[in-house]
């Protein structure tokens, strides 16, 4: 595998995470993305007020 496949760098002051290639797939750790995700968040600033995505809520039957 060769490292440092994805886009890499800084884009409107989020470092975007380097993830691994391979083949022709870029992949992330779990940390990369949550990192990149709670800068992304903060540099959005306030949404359209619906509250934040969360886990689905378990269906009682």
């Amino acid at each position: 595998m060769q490292e440092g496949g994805g886009a890499g760098g800084v884009r409107r002051g989020i470092p975007v995470p380097e993830g691994v290639l391979d083949g022709q797939t870029v992949r992330y750790t779990e940390d990369e993305l949550t990192t990149w995700r709670t800068a992304w968040e903060k540099q959005a600033g306030p949404t359209t007020g619906r509250p934040p995505a969360g886990p689905p809520e378990p269906v009682s039957r």
